[in-house]
């Protein structure tokens, strides 16, 4: 077992490694008795245990980026430090509305009638966050900030700007925007939901 000082000293090298002058180490708080390195099946188990607390949590993620078809052969990766809420049930619907009802320009009665399509995910009872989808695990989370992110295109360091040029229009749109809107509905927002599979995770720490 790895002792909490390794721990820690692996994640400054991670902040250290991928965006030195990109990092405010004071957004994140760094307890050495609450990093979570994702080492063996364990981390799963503690992620049910997280969710089912409601927890907030720093996520390290190391992913990558889904380009246009035209561009399938441009690797590009992105990794992350998010600050995000887990849940033990879902209540989306009600944070959707609640953040819409506050962009003037959404009607009213479209943000009241707001319904979230079925999830394609099974999530754990008690521990909505931590889902699966055919052989994978996957931690749905609402993004409160981005501690910090860095892109790459083809192992090269990138801007956002950058990556943009090499995804949907829909995509790059999203990329760039500090709101989701949701066509279906007709509605804007503010409410950032990722599903990151478990596999690109590489440590959790409790806020």
């Amino acid at each position: 077992m790895q002792s909490h000082f390794n721990d820690r000293a692996r994640v400054i090298m991670y902040f250290t490694a991928t965006a030195t002058s990109h990092v405010n180490l004071s957004d994140v708080d760094i307890d050495v008795n609450k990093i979570i390195m994702n080492n063996d099946s364990a981390f799963v188990e503690s992620l049910k245990s997280l969710a089912s607390r409601d927890a907030t949590v720093a996520i390290a993620i190391n992913t990558k980026v889904k380009t246009a078809a035209k561009h399938k052969n441009i690797k590009i990766e992105k990794r992350a430090m998010i600050v995000a809420r887990l849940f033990s049930q879902s209540d989306y619907n009600q944070i959707v509305k609640n953040s819409a009802s506050q962009i003037e320009t959404n009607d009213s009665e479209k943000v009241e009638s707001f319904v979230a399509r079925e999830s394609i995910y099974k999530h754990e009872d008690n521990a909505y966050s931590v889902c699966y989808n055919k052989d994978s695990v996957y931690l749905y989370c609402h993004v409160d900030r981005t501690a910090f992110s860095q892109y790459y295109i083809n192992d090269v360091q990138s801007t956002k700007q950058q990556v943009a040029e090499y995804l949907t229009a829909s995509a790059a749109k999203q990329l760039l925007s500090d709101r989701v809107y949701n066509k279906e509905h007709d509605i804007e927002h503010k409410v950032f939901v990722r599903t990151i599979k478990v596999d690109n995770i590489d440590f959790v720490i409790e806020q």
